[in-house]
């Protein structure tokens, strides 16, 4: 029951990581023609190449995170009397709730 949560922050970190290096690879696509104020600006092309830099640094970053959210997704295992680390059921519930409220702020921003 506590890897469904686990495996649903695992799946929302993967769509995070994907929108952001497909925003950063097509910036100059996507945005309006403002870019004075965007992170590389005033110009498109130090815009574009300050989100396509940022953008791909994330993916290794989530590669990361869904590692130890794997190692975590192994771990609840322990529910099933697999045995296993105790801490990985307060770590999971504390993820879940962590990724819930994440998932929340994420969608009042857009």
């Amino acid at each position: 029951m506590l890897s469904l949560p686990v495996g649903t922050v695992a799946w929302f970190v993967v769509a995070l990581s994907v929108i952001a290096a497909f925003r950063g690879l097509f910036y100059g696509l996507i945005t309006d023609d403002s870019y004075e104020y965007s992170w590389g600006g005033p110009t498109l092309a130090g815009a574009w190449l300050v989100h396509l830099v940022l953008g791909l640094l994330l993916v290794p970053v989530a590669v990361w995170i869904l590692r130890g959210i794997a190692v975590l997704q192994t771990g609840t295992r322990r529910l099933l009397g697999d045995g296993g680390p105790v801490w990985v059921v307060p770590v999971a519930l504390i993820l879940a709730v962590a990724g819930a409220l994440l998932f929340r702020s994420w969608l009042h921003q857009i």
